[in-house]
């Protein structure tokens, strides 16, 4: 196929133009990229000291972070072993208080039970002159201060020796 020679040429500046735009548009990418690395390597020189600091700082951070771990864990154990020195005396204090204290106590209140029962069998047997065949007395439950009164009927040899 042959082309006349208006359309040839109308061709030829049409590729022409075109090559031109396009030789063009890459010059104006190169100047661009080449000023854009340039601005990146002044942002970098400005960073990298950042960076440096940045990281020495972490880093004097981590060790300080490190030290104070390894002392909080340090007194937290001494304060586990401090908590359960405390407990066991606590513990050991309140047996030793029941048993100094309510101990004697529990008896004392236990033998002025039995005496105030007997003087007043005591004073009724007198004011009767009635043999008593049965007493009450009041007889701790278990080691705390709860007294229960307990009536007995006495056995026949002690009735025949009361009367």
């Amino acid at each position: 196929m042959v082309l006349n020679p208006v359309a040839s040429t109308v061709m030829v500046i049409f590729f022409i133009l075109l090559s031109t735009i396009l030789v063009g548009a890459l010059i104006a990418i190169t100047v661009v990229l080449y000023r854009l690395n340039a601005k990146l390597e002044e942002v970098t020189l400005k960073v990298e000291p950042l960076l440096t600091r940045t990281e020495d700082l972490l880093t004097v951070a981590n060790e300080k972070l490190t030290t104070i771990g390894g002392k909080a864990e340090v007194i937290l154990t001494q304060t586990e072993a401090v908590t359960t020195g405390v407990q066991a005396r606590v513990e050991q204090t309140a047996t030793a208080v029941q048993r100094t204290i309510h101990a004697p106590i529990i008896g004392a209140n236990s033998l002025a039970a039995g005496l105030m029962q007997g003087f007043a069998t005591f004073t009724r047997l007198q004011s009767a002159q009635k043999p008593v065949t049965t007493v009450t007395a009041l007889v701790p439950v278990d080691t705390e201060t709860e007294m229960v009164p307990v009536t007995e009927t006495l056995p026949e040899r002690v009735e025949a020796r009361i009367s």
